[in-house]
């Protein structure tokens, strides 16, 4: 029982499978209880949240990546102290940081909250973002110790902990919206439990290192900097040119759409990104492991286990994506939800986006073994198309517009990065094609299809 738990794969079943059993009770509460504006600032929050955590410009998968690194390659004592340098040099970089997402919620108040506040008359509306505005950026701070845990490969561990505390998080924002408290309360009581979660994670970070050091400790190494800051600010672009592009797309959309469609929309998404987080698992509670041994010099391994667990990954997303297409409006029926799931349609664009999105940024991930980050600048290329062809053309697509502009603009980005990742991992391009893409491509065209005819 001990070793089924510290499986990666299953550890981050578990933290999804709360997550899951959570946001279909929060769920059920949030589309009955509030009203469409509240839920429509529900969701655009927690866009806002992740769009936020992107301004630590790639310093958090570095972290991961580089941490594993000296693990593999360094002894205790060595690594102790390389350990407690980085760790008081990133505690400078993220209070810099923070400047910078301090002034973003400023902006995003102005532009898209109040838009929601004052079109559905909320009155508790902006002390609510008061609060976000208040605790997201503590949050901000302490996201680097996720990525040291993560780096030492307690994959597992912080996953498992994870579950329990997103479980409790989730427990006592359904109990405050079943005792009716006001919409600010909610989300007052919601964003104590996550800083909870993040002060949880400095406690387990000490309790996995064989070594003290000061959590508080800041400090600065012009060296250790110039070291990291190379592939750290690629690692921002790609990072903000792919989550942040659709977070993005999330946050602007209530200028151009009425709250209706908007929250409808937020709504349904957050459905397909839970469904999506879920079938990351097989790839990503792998990535410690994966870069350990294509460092080591044992690249044939890692390919075979890279791209099986890619394939999985996929595979895994378009059988939730199908089941969700086909269950919604029957559950929302039964809830007397006050808003609806997206149409059917536009579930299948979506899912064509989705996996074109997810394969794109797997692939990403295997050309960054290497420590290779140059396709920052097609994922630069990748989120200006899209944010462009988005806003040139939601006003007659509507909705449409956000897969439309995606799946254009990241055809050539996303074979560009095959090509790098069948390279790095000394693996051909026909036969990679015969064995992995096609499959995927008959797959996802025929549950497109299903979807579009008979959701």
């Amino acid at each position: 029982m001990k070793k089924f738990f510290q499986n990666p794969t299953i550890s981050s079943w578990v933290f999804l499978g709360s997550k899951i059993l959570i946001l279909l009770l929060l769920t059920t509460l949030i589309i009955n209880r509030f009203s469409v504006g509240e839920i429509a600032l529900w969701y655009l929050y927690a866009n806002i949240q992740g769009f936020a955590h992107l301004f630590d410009v790639g310093f958090s998968s570095t972290i991961i990546r580089f941490t594993a690194y000296s693990v593999a390659n360094t002894n205790e004592n060595s690594f102790s102290d390389s350990f407690r340098q980085l760790y008081g040099s990133m505690n400078t970089v993220f209070s810099v940081l923070l400047i910078f997402v301090l002034i973003f919620l400023v902006f995003v108040g102005n532009f898209s909250v109040l838009e929601i506040v004052n079109e559905n008359g909320i009155s508790d509306g902006l002390t609510s973002y008061s609060i976000i505005c208040v605790i997201m950026p503590i949050n901000f701070f302490l996201k680097k110790n996720d990525a040291f845990i993560k780096g030492l490969n307690k994959v597992s561990l912080f996953n498992n902990w994870n579950a329990i505390m997103y479980f409790m998080t989730g427990i006592v924002t359904i109990v405050s919206i079943l005792l009716d408290f006001p919409f600010y309360i909610v989300v007052l009581v919601n964003q104590v439990a996550i800083l909870l979660n993040s002060i949880k994670n400095i406690i387990l970070l000490k309790s996995v290192t064989n070594f003290k050091f000061n959590v508080f400790q800041f400090s600065y190494s012009k060296n250790i900097l110039k070291e990291y800051w190379e592939p750290t600010w690629k690692s921002a672009l790609i990072s903000f040119s792919s989550n942040g592009a659709n977070n993005f797309i999330s946050i602007i959309i209530p200028k151009f759409l009425s709250v209706e469609i908007v929250a409808s929309y937020l709504f349904s998404l957050r459905l397909i990104q839970i469904i999506s987080e879920f079938s990351w698992a097989p790839f990503y509670s792998h990535l410690p492991e994966f870069i350990k041994k294509f460092k080591q010099g044992r690249i044939k391994e890692t390919a075979d286990k890279a791209y099986k667990r890619l394939d999985w990954s996929i595979v895994l997303f378009v059988i939730g994506i199908l089941c969700l297409a086909f269950s919604a409006d029957f559950a929302l029926t039964l809830v007397n939800a006050k808003t609806e799931f997206i149409e059917a349609s536009l579930v299948s664009a979506l899912l064509i986006m989705f996996v074109l999105e997810r394969f794109t940024a797997m692939h990403s991930q295997v050309v960054m073994f290497s420590n290779n980050i140059e396709h920052y600048k097609h994922y630069l290329f990748l989120a200006s198309s899209y944010v462009i062809i988005v806003i040139l053309s939601i006003n007659s697509l509507g909705l449409y517009a956000i897969p439309f502009a995606y799946i254009i603009s990241v055809l050539y980005p996303l074979i560009v990065i095959l090509k790098r990742s069948l390279s790095v991992m000394d693996n051909s391009i026909s036969i990679y094609f015969k064995k992995s893409v096609l499959k995927v491509l008959i797959l996802l065209i025929f549950t497109s299809t299903v979807i579009y005819l008979w959701a």
